[in-house]
């Protein structure tokens, strides 16, 4: 008993110091010593070691199972409701995979998943609990910290599960995919829990392929994930809103009892004060854990965080601070703010330092996504030079995704508004923007210019063929210009019901990359001036997690695609669209009509799809409900849907907002334009196509535009090959046919085909349901349909994914993908 004792008095004491250099380095925000960082691991084994030993001597073991849950190293209040939830799903009874958290950053996603697995681990509902993070940063009382040890991919991930599980042999495999089988079938038979965190951080594909991979998950595993929106199917979605009063209040005693300099603080401070504090940080749990540790450690009091929080000067802080870490976390908590002009200073500050970093070409190119969340018009406090600065850089990304042929024509453009702009310093009202924006417009001209003058001496160089042939991104008529081909019975179809006397919903309707897109960027071209189409992407629009968010980024789009148009039309800005958002672009668009009497202006809704996870993030149809109230009161104003569902596929609610619906089917190109795009997709292509290779891309893709131009692009790319290696010219190639592209060609570059598009391949072979999949396995290996089969048939017919008659695929390279799908699925 002495010696049980004793080790419980050193295990106490060490617990204790833990918690002092756990305050100690909380108090260095994201700088913290080496020294104090190497002391703190130290003292954390040392607990662990005693822990472990004091177990031994109660006649207890020490605990066995794979575990690297990290420690609670900071306060967690409130969340009840949302923590019996989840370990509600957690069960083995729920037929779920597990709990998905989302919510925009600084609502403590993190916190409560931990939370939920320690309880979950207290309760022993399962036998191994596996953390891997995908977030670089993680939330302190200064805001946002580094994190040192992230995970950027899902094979990463796969990987270190794999590792926790001690499957050795699993971490040691060459192959992606065999690996992530490898890791279901070793988790069959177990009961382990996966926590995986912030997955909004990998890209669209790997998050589609967790979906997939939690999809598959053997019960009774289960798993948590966190992620800013929801990336799959088939569990709890939780979405974690502002903190209430009472919880804001818990956190803040909570911290108070961590923190001693803050409780002496709080002891003296009025309880009406705090409920105020809450409120100035709006119930946004990262703002109020700054603001604290504000007064905590950098002894401001109370009174003056409360000022700094109303006048919105905390929060600047905070952005830029946030913002030097984790650039998606400071955009959203921009977002979630109802002013924008509250942080208008973290703006500016934040524009100027991306605008100063730009060293390259690609670096210009990238702002406009960088800086996305600025809205348009951007508030005055801006000044005149920095909005311009953000057009310029959108004309930079448009030359810089062009072909290399008109790449160095593009860059007229921004070149051109630079030197305007520079003329037009001297009347910036502010002295320090001027300075700010000349310094610059220098930088960037020299880059623009260099790079045009690079451009132009390696096009004079070159004997190869100009890569023209783009696969993916949707075509833009600015940097395309006449690479889109066909489609005139669809522009003319849309043309003729919008300015029908009354005008049903239309409804473009295709698969994937099909051309519905680029279909709708070259609208305005193709049209009657009468009409004015105004494209919005509502694949962008619906990352917006608050209504004003959605409203904002809708009304910025549509302001931008009337700028663009090819006789550019400057719309005015919505008023009071931040506090009661829908109400506001109900009368703009009123007001749009009656400055433009004479026109129809044709809301073209792509990936319209979108608007469901809006829906379901914010609890509200009021954006479907605006909708309607379009279609019901503005006369002038049409909706266009596009997107690859129809409306029987769609949430049933749908139905009271799709009515008197006219479909508009985006199919395979007819041969003729096919053969255009293969052979004169621009104007004076070589003619290096044997016509015989050409029959044989038609014959793979069935005219579908997407494959076209990733075949094509890849006998390009094979050809610049062999004229670089073997020295041969490109004239002599197109005046001697013997030597132009041969069907052996096509043949290939199948592989390279199947890879480079196994995102689209996948994308179309995973959507389908199991039903559909095996029938499709049965047609391959071919077996002929029976009569149960005849409602697959006649679905996979109108998706254009089996030919008319029912017997066969449409697309051969598609029948190739799967064919090798179902082949490693066998293996």
């Amino acid at each position: 008993m002495d010696n049980q004792e004793a080790l419980q008095r050193t295990l106490n004491r060490a617990r204790r110091a833990l918690q002092i250099l756990e305050e100690e380095k909380a108090g260095y925000g994201i700088r913290v010593p080496v020294d104090l960082q190497i002391e703190l691991e130290e003292k954390q084994k040392e607990v662990t070691s005693l822990e472990a030993h004091m177990s031994e001597l109660q006649g207890e073991h020490p605990a066995t199972l794979p575990d690297n849950l990290p420690r609670h190293t900071d306060v967690f209040v409130g969340r009840k409701q949302e923590i019996a939830r989840c370990l509600e799903a957690l069960s083995p009874s729920d037929r779920g995979w597990g709990v998905e958290i989302s919510g925009i950053s600084g609502m403590g996603k993190t916190a409560l998943a931990l939370e939920v697995a320690h309880l979950a681990r207290e309760q022993a509902l399962f036998d191994a609990y596996l953390f891997a993070s995908a977030k670089a940063t993680w939330l302190s009382v200064e805001g946002v910290r580094q994190e040192t040890l992230t995970l950027s991919s899902l094979d990463s991930l796969c990987r270190e599960f794999a590792k926790g599980l001690g499957q050795t042999e699993i971490v040691n495999m060459s192959n992606a995919t065999v690996r992530r089988r490898a890791l279901l079938d070793a988790l069959r038979g177990r009961r382990a829990l996966l926590i995986w965190d912030n997955l909004e951080t990998l890209n669209t594909e790997e998050q589609e392929m967790i979906a997939e991979f939690l999809r598959r998950l053997p019960t009774p595993n289960k798993a948590i994930v966190t992620s800013r929106r929801p990336i799959g199917e088939s569990a709890l979605t939780i979405r974690l809103d502002r903190l209430s009063e009472a919880e804001a209040l818990e956190l803040i005693r909570a911290k108070g009892r961590l923190i001693p300099q803050l409780a002496q603080v709080l002891n003296a401070t009025k309880p009406e004060i705090l409920t105020a504090l809450h409120e100035a940080a709006g119930g946004n749990l990262l703002v109020l854990t700054w603001t604290l540790g504000k007064v905590a450690y950098k002894g401001c009091s109370i009174s003056t965080a409360l000022e700094r929080l109303r006048n919105g000067a905390f929060i600047d802080e905070l952005i830029i601070t946030t913002h030097q870490q984790n650039p998606l976390a400071a955009s959203e908590m921009i977002d979630s703010v109802i002013e924008p002009k509250v942080v208008v200073e973290s703006m500016t500050r934040i524009a100027i330092n991306s605008f100063n970093r730009c060293q390259t070409l690609g670096d210009i190119a990238e702002i406009p996504d960088q800086l996305n969340w600025i809205p348009s018009p951007a508030p005055k406090e801006l000044g005149n030079a920095l909005p311009q600065l953000l057009d310029i850089s959108q004309d930079v990304k448009a030359a810089f995704t062009a072909t290399l042929s008109r790449r160095s024509e593009l860059l007229n453009r921004p070149i051109n508004a630079l030197r305007k702009l520079q003329n037009s310093l001297a009347f910036e009202r502010n002295p320090q923007l001027a300075t700010n924006s000349r310094q610059i417009t220098d930088q960037w001209l020299a880059i623009l210019e260099t790079a045009q003058r690079t451009l132009h001496q390696t096009a004079q160089q070159r004997q190869e063929i100009i890569q023209v042939y783009i696969a993916g991104n949707a075509l833009d008529p600015e940097t395309a210009k006449h690479r889109f081909k066909g489609r005139i019975d669809i522009f003319r179809e849309i043309e003729t019901l919008s300015l029908a006397d009354q005008p049903p919903v239309l409804l473009l309707y295709g698969g994937r990359r099909a051309g519905k897109t680029s279909a709708l960027k070259y609208l305005p071209h193709k049209v009657d001036s009468t009409l004015v189409p105004l494209l919005i992407d509502l694949q962008g629009a619906a990352s917006a997690t608050t209504l004003p968010g959605l409203a904002t980024n809708l009304a910025t789009q549509i302001i931008e695609a009337a700028r663009r148009l090819p006789r550019r039309l400057d719309l005015p800005y919505p008023n009071e669209i931040r506090t009661d958002p829908f109400i506001a672009l109900q009368n703009w668009l009123a007001e749009i009509e009656r400055t433009h009497p004479s026109k129809r202006f044709l809301l073209n809704l792509d990936e319209f799809e979108r608007l469901s996870e809006v829906v379901e993030a914010t609890g509200s149809r009021a954006p479907l409900n605006f909708l309607r109230n379009v279609l019901q009161h503005r006369r002038q104003w049409i909706l266009l849907f596009s997107g690859s569902h129809e409306v029987a596929e769609l949430p049933s609610y749908w139905n009271d907002y799709l009515i008197n619906t006219r479909t508009i089917r985006v199919s395979f190109l007819d041969e003729e334009s096919a053969r255009e795009l293969i052979l004169e997709p621009v104007e004076n292509f070589p003619k290096i196509y044997q016509p015989e290779a050409v029959n044989e891309i038609i014959k793979l893709t069935r005219c579908q535009p997407y494959l076209i131009q990733l075949i094509s692009y890849e006998v390009v790319e094979r050809l610049n090959r062999d004229i670089r290696e073997n020295k041969r010219e490109l004239e002599a190639i197109c005046r001697d046919a013997i030597h132009r592209v041969s069907i052996a060609d096509v043949q290939a570059v199948i592989p390279t085909v199947l890879e480079r598009g196994d995102q689209y391949f996948r994308e179309l072979w995973t959507s389908l349901q199991q039903s559909d999949r095996n029938f499709i396995s049965r047609l391959i290996q071919g077996q002929n349909p029976t009569a149960q089969d005849k409602r697959i048939v006649k679905k996979l017919i109108r998706k254009e994914i089996i030919t008319p008659q029912g017997n066969a695929l449409q697309i051969p390279l598609v029948q190739r993908f799967i064919e090798e799908v179902l082949e490693e699925e066998n293996v």
